[in-house]
């Protein structure tokens, strides 16, 4: 698979956002709604984290969480072949090596 550049930023751009999204979420989290649920009764903090666990399971929220992974991962297995194609095809030895020293 051969991404253009552009490509690359756009995927970037859209991991690093959701990246953000998700770091804001499980931060308000645990922060605001984790301590709010210590000051409530037992009964009604069990009933509120399973009200929050039917409403988190939406698309936006799976999109979200697992299109940021997505991205992520397109984003290293990209940079892995890019660099050892570079490599590969350096005409100095020292970087070939390095790649066959690290696959050995």
């Amino acid at each position: 698979m051969h991404l253009s550049p552009q490509q690359i930023l756009i995927i970037a751009v859209i991991a690093a956002v959701g990246c953000g999204l998700m770091a804001g979420l499980f931060f308000a989290f645990s922060n605001f709604v984790m301590k709010a649920l210590l000051h409530q009764p037992t009964e009604s903090g069990v009933r509120t984290m399973q009200s929050i666990s039917a409403f988190i399971q939406n698309p936006i929220f799976f999109v979200l969480f697992f299109g940021t992974n997505l991205a992520a991962a397109i984003l290293a297995v990209t940079a892995v072949f890019r660099s050892l194609n570079l490599a590969l095809s350096c005409s100095w030895p020292g970087p070939r090596f390095v790649w066959w020293a690290r696959l050995r």
